[in-house]
């Protein structure tokens, strides 16, 4: 039988954990369920899907005035009493918007959210979101407000029949599935939506494909903010896909 071991960087030295196990280790191990915490949160304009949560989030952290801001995280052990607030606080250091509510249900992890609603007079600057649950802070996000916002695109693969398509995350390695194609049977296609999910104009350059693949029809130059547009790609030589 093999061993593992498993070395970390403590004080800038590496150092053998199992060497001193009781200093670096915890027996027994702790359920997610019963430790709160945050494993994650951000900032983005929409509320992220269940396909987001498990693809990855993409972040957005700069705004403009007037837009919406969702305050997402993911927590762990979430027990009936927990009084959560979330509290934004503007680059002077006021309090610009706070909720709170008391929790009803036991979770083991649960999504959280809440949408902020930028003043179209907005102060210019560094703005923060925290999230606290009976006391203790949990989540500090921040994020900028500038004149123009800034673009951040968004890249889905067009399902048919599918109501909410399938969101494909920035440097994603999992292979697109093209399908299978009858010997000497028509090169096959998938269609990407690609949308400006930002608050100012996005710009396109050009666009590579693997071999054997090629684009039958282009992007424009640029989208507007809220503007989509389809990017079909095919499969250029059959035999890949033989």
């Amino acid at each position: 039988m093999g061993s593992y071991s498993l070395e970390v960087q403590y004080h800038r030295h590496m150092v053998e954990t199992y060497l001193d196990p009781d200093t670096f280790w915890i027996d027994p191990l702790p359920y997610s369920g019963d430790s709160q915490g945050t494993l994650y949160s951000g900032t983005s304009s929409t509320i992220p899907t269940s396909d987001e949560f498990r693809e990855g989030i993409a972040q957005i952290e700069e705004f403009k005035p007037g837009q919406r801001v969702t305050f997402w995280l993911y927590n762990n052990a979430i027990f009936p009493g927990d009084v959560h607030r979330y509290t934004c606080i503007d680059p002077d250091g006021d309090i610009f918007q706070q909720r709170s509510f008391t929790q009803s249900n036991f979770f083991k992890s649960r999504v959280n959210h809440v949408s902020i609603d930028l003043p179209v007079d907005a102060t210019l600057g560094e703005w923060t979101a925290t999230f606290e649950s009976s006391g203790r802070l949990f989540a500090t996000e921040t994020f900028m407000v500038t004149t123009t916002g800034a673009p951040e695109i968004r890249v889905e693969q067009d399902v048919p029949g599918e109501e909410n398509q399938a969101y494909i995350i920035d440097e994603r390695y999992t292979p697109i599935d093209f399908g299978e194609v009858q010997q000497n049977g028509s090169a096959p296609t998938q269609s990407f939506i690609v949308k400006n999910n930002g608050s100012d104009t996005l710009t396109l350059g050009a666009i590579t494909v693997a071999a054997g693949y090629s684009v039958t029809d282009g992007l424009p130059s640029s989208l507007a903010p809220g503007a989509t547009d389809v990017l079909p790609v095919q499969a250029a030589d059959r035999k890949n896909n033989v």
